[in-house]
This record gives structure tokens, sequence and C-alpha cells, in this order.
């Protein structure tokens, strides 16, 4: 008996009515909890609308009714006080404050108050309230029902300020305080003449109206809720049981993949949320069954892809090094400790004099090892700073044998995790670009000076005057073995390299500035040796010969005045003035011998200063400032 028992029950039959028996179960587990979720739901939306209605009750209802009443309240009560008294008591105050509670009118107001309390209703103190002359941000509550509150100094309410400002009662909104909810009635005191003197707070617990409202609104909530929790079950458990079964045909065409099997049985049945999932699961795996056929294809033709991606590959890295050489400028690589590789363009064997395969970056470059090299590039692969920074902090250019100036530029190349790898070397021969930019700046500056001197042609003259001067008593004082020449001699290099700077001669100015030193380290020497007055003779020499050099650019424009330094028309001066002398002993008019005397002999004062507008703007220039030019008037 017991043998057939158990025959029974591990039949195939019995096990597969348990399956289906499991399989029920967790079908109607699904049901439940959806319907619970439901439920749930349902009684969150109730909750947030019961805390709205709440919410719009307090404000819509309650507020408008007992603000209304407070309002009325407050307006009789202060129509009712009578406003001079209450201004003699404010001004007894600001005198003595001590001797304000014996006032008959302080008295008689206090007891208005506690009347006009008793008569309202009201559970809270009536009270009267001015604004602090002394402190605006303060208000004094003056005089109030309750005889033992005394006289308080308090923080300015806003509704009170209001009050003072506008001269019209109001009323504050609901508001906890106290364990209570409260509302406040404000109205002005006013004078005969209508002058405002103080403010009447009355305050109103609505804690009884608020408490009703709320056990009404929960009444309703209770009763709706039990309707909507009810329907949610109804509604709950049809939803769940059509929800559930393309949910179970999904599950069930999982497990089939899961065992192998990459054609299950899978219809769709809806185009809802559930429905589009299937769709997406029946892609998911026509998309697994094709990468699959693909795999099996790519491994029996693996060996040929290999050939001709290798090829490919090949062709590429020929292509790649045919535009790099193409370009002119010499590329290689080097890693972190330093070395060099292999892969380099063929113009760094003329921009870098040779190959970089097997040689470390600083004896590559040329860098002095000592100039903490091999620091840098550590740093370029550590970034301790961006790599765009550190980068210009190392070599810039190459010291090239044959005097072409190569400038030297660095880029990383990174791994997946945006660490350098690798850092690339650009070289690019910027000989031609560089010498033609001061070939340019060379023409610039000559226009300038050109320009310069045509402005100021006689400053310019009196500078070449003064500088034949210079020179030529420096050469007798140099021939007379005078003591005087060395202070002479800087003296006048520093007069030379003034006025060279202000025409721009730049040569001139470097030279006068590196001699001016030479002679400086000479006046050191108590006594002057003849390898000594040999020096400051050649220095001599080569002023006058670089002068002189300079002169000779200028000679097209200016003529043989630049020798002497002698304006054209400073030769007629003694003509002229026989002219006019005879002029004024023949009768002529005095008035017309000074004009012309002005217009002949003499010249605007304004000639003199002019080129001291070019000094200031030169000065501002090296400075970095900015300055308006000069200008001359009168």
């Amino acid at each position: 008996m017991v043998d057939q028992s158990l025959n029974q029950m591990s039949s195939p039959k019995q096990v597969n009515l348990e399956a289906k028996h499991f399989s029920k179960i967790r079908f109607i587990s699904f049901q439940v909890k959806f319907t619970v979720l439901s439920a749930l739901l349902v009684f969150v939306s109730l909750s947030i609308v019961g805390a709205l209605s709440y919410l719009r009750i307090l404000s819509s209802n309650i507020e408008p009714l007992v603000g209304k009443r407070l309002d009325y309240s407050a307006r009789g009560i202060a129509l009712t006080v009578p406003g001079e008294k209450y201004q003699k008591i404010i001004t007894t105050y600001l005198k003595s404050p001590k001797n304000i509670e014996a006032l008959p009118e302080f008295k008689q107001i206090q007891q208005f108050l506690l009347n006009s309390q008793r008569q309202n209703e009201l559970t809270a103190d009536v009270q009267t309230f001015i604004k602090d002359p002394l402190n605006p941000a303060e208000m004094i509550a003056l005089v109030t029902s309750n005889e033992e509150s005394g006289i308080k100094h308090l923080p300015l309410d806003p509704w009170i300020a209001r009050v003072l400002k506008e001269g019209l009662p109001v009323f504050t909104p609901i508001y906890l305080q106290d364990g209570g909810m409260w509302i406040s009635g404000f109205a002005p005191i006013e004078t005969e003449k209508g002058d405002i003197t103080g403010v009447i707070k009355v305050n109103y617990e609505a804690s009884q109206e608020v408490s009703a409202a709320k056990k009404g609104l929960l009444n309703i909530l209770a009763t709706a809720g039990a309707a909507g929790f009810a329907l949610t079950l109804i509604m709950g458990f049809f939803l769940g049981r059509t929800l559930s079964r393309p949910v179970k045909d999904l599950s069930s065409a999982a497990k089939e993949v899961m065992k192998g099997n990459l054609n299950p049985s899978l219809v769709v049945t809806s185009n809802d949320e559930i429905g589009t999932l299937a769709s997406i699961f029946k892609n998911m795996i026509a998309e697994i069954r094709n990468s699959r056929e693909s795999l099996e294809d790519y491994s029996k033709n693996l060996e040929t892809k290999v050939k001709d991606r290798t090829s490919e590959l090949k062709e590429a890295n020929q292509k790649t090094e045919a535009m790099l050489d193409s370009l002119g400028q010499g590329f290689f690589l080097f890693q972190a400790d330093g070395k060099c590789l292999p892969i380099h363009s063929k113009a760094c064997l003329q921009l870098l004099e040779g190959s970089p395969e097997g040689k470390n970056l600083g004896e590559y470059l040329r860098a002095d090892l000592k100039g903490g090299i091999y620091d840098w590039v550590n740093a370029l692969f550590l970034e301790p700073l961006p790599f765009e920074s550190i980068a210009p902090l190392g070599i810039n250019y190459y010291p090239h044998s044959e005097g072409l100036i190569v400038e030297l530029s660095y880029r990383p190349i990174r791994d997946d995790e945006g660490k350098v790898k690798l850092a690339i070397v650009i070289a690019t021969d910027r000989t031609a670009e560089i010498q033609a930019q001061e070939t340019a700046e060379i023409e610039k500056s000559r226009s300038r000076r050109i320009l310069l001197i045509m402005e100021n042609k006689d400053q310019f003259l009196s500078f070449i005057r003064e500088l034949n001067q210079i020179i030529g008593e420096l050469e007798i004082l140099n021939q007379q073995q005078s003591p005087l020449l060395v202070a002479e001699l800087t003296r006048g290099l520093h007069t030379i390299k003034g006025g060279a700077a202000l025409f721009q001669f730049q040569s001139l100015r470097e030279l006068a500035h590196r001699q001016e030193a030479e002679v400086s380290q000479i006046a050191q020497n108590m006594q002057l040796t003849p390898p000594h007055r040999l020096v400051l003779s050649s220095i001599i020499d080569s002023v006058r010969k670089e002068f002189s050099q300079a002169l000779l650019e200028l000679q097209p424009i200016l003529g043989d005045t630049l020798h002497t330094g002698v304006k054209s028309y400073s030769l007629l001066e003694p003509v002229l003035t026989g002219l006019l002398k005879t002029a004024r002993e023949s009768g002529i008019s005095r008035d017309l011998v000074e004009s012309w005397e002005k217009d002949l002999l003499h010249e605007p004062l304004i000639e003199g200063f002019k080129h001291f507008n070019e000094v200031v703007l030169q000065a501002a220039n090296k400075l970095g400032k900015r300055i308006q030019p000069i200008v001359f008037e009168g």
C-alpha cells in the first residue's frame, strides 16, 4: 500500500500537476501584489488631496471669516480710543517714562481696552503700540488691557509698520503660536484731525474653528477613501490578471533561451508596455542568433581576414610615413624613461642632424644634462600640472650646428585611462620666418625713425650738433691725456644713448650702453694706465664710426646739414639782420619791421617742445601704460 502511494507521488503526471499548481500560486501572488500596490497609491493620493483641501479651507473659509471679525473689532476699538489723550500719553512717556502709569489718561484708556476685550469676547490682551522715535527698528507696547503687562520695547512688527504707513486696518493669516492657531487684527488710532498716533492690536485664537474644519474634512476623506479602496481592490484584481498572463509567457520564453533554444514560441498580443517589452525581447533573441552565425562564419575565415587586415595596416603606415615626410617637419616619439623610439620622419635627419633611434632625449637634442632634463620628462608623464603647461618649460629650440632656428613643440599620446603613454616631439624650421620678421622689424623701425626725424628735423639737427661737439671734445681730451676724460666720456655716452633712443638709432643706443658699462669699470681704477687710455680711445672711435654709418642712411633725406647740424636758413641770418636794421633806419613803420623780424628770424616756441611728445609716448609704451598725446596750445 505504501509502495503504491510512493509510486503515485513520484509519477510524471503528479509532478506536472504540482508544477502547474506552483505556477498558479505565483500567478495569484502577482495579482495580490498589484492590488496592494494600487491600494497604496490610492491612499497616498487621498492623503495629498486631504492636505491640500485642509490648506484651502484654512485660507478660503476660516481666515476670511475670523479675520473680518477681528477687523471689525480692531476698527471699533480704535475709533473709540480718544486720539488726543493717547497723544498726551506718548508725549509724557517720551519726557518721563517713570510717571506714565500715574496719568489719568493712561488708566482711562487701559480700562477702556479691558472693557473692549470683554465685550468682544477676546481671550488675549488688547494692546496699543507706537514706533520708537529713537530706534526705528523697534516699537513700544504702551497701553495694554492687562495691568501687569507693563511697557515693553519690542522689534518692530511689519504689520504695525504697514498700518502706520498706509493708515488702513489689516489682519494676518492664521499662524501657529504657543501650541494654538491665532489670527491678529490691527487698526490705526487717529486724532480728530486724522493724524495717526498709534496702532491697536487684537488677537484671536482660532483653534476651535480649525479643529472643526479638520474633523469635517477627515469624515469626507474617510468615506471617499473606503469607497476608493474597495474599487481599487476590484480593479487591481482584474488588471493584475490581465497583466500577469503576457508576463508569464515572456518568462517562459526567457527560460527557453537560457536552455539554448534561440527560437522560442513567443506571440506579441498587445501594444502596451508589456507588448513592447516582448517585441524587444524577440529582437534581442534574433540579434543573438545572427551574432552567433556571424561568429561561426568569422572563425571559419579568420586567417584570410588577418592577412587582409595586415595588408591594410601596412599600406596605412606607408601613407602615414609619406604624409609626415611631405610636411617638412621632424617627428619622433620618446617614452617616460627618456628613450627615443625608432619611429621618426625623414626631416629629422636634417633638422635634428641624425636619427633618434637608440638615443636618449637629452643626448639627441643636445640638452644640458645638468639642467634637469629628465626631471622635466618625468613631470611630463606624471602631470602634476597639465601636459600643455609643463611642455614649454623644457627644450624649446634645437642648437643646430649650421645656425638653423629649429623650434620644438610637444604633444601627448594618452592611453584609455587618459594618462600620458608617449610624447611626440615636433621639430619645425623657423629660420626663414624669423629672419623675415627681423627684416620687417628693421624696415619698420627705419620708417618710424625717418618719419620721426622729418617731424622733428630741427631737434634732430641740434642732436647732431651736440653729438659732433661731444665727440670733438672727447678726442681733444684724449689727445691731452686729461684726467677729466673718464667723467666726460661717461656723461657724453649717456647723452648719446638718450638721443639715440629718442630718434630710434637702436644700434647706436646699444653701443653707447655697452661702452658706458666698460667706462664704468675703468672709472673704478684710481689711475689711468696706457691700456686703459687705449680702450677709451677705441670707444670714442667706435662711437664716431657708428654715428657716421647711421647718418649715411639719412643722407638722401636731410642732405649736407647732417654733417654740420646747421639749419639751411641759419646761413642767411647775418644778411637778414642787416636788412632789418636798414629798414628801421629808413623810417619804415616799427610794427611792420618787428613783424618781419618775427617771421624771418624767430621760431615758434612750440617747435622746441614738439619732440617731447614722442619721448613721452615711447616711455609709456615701454612701461606698458596708456597715455594721451601732449597737446600744445598758444
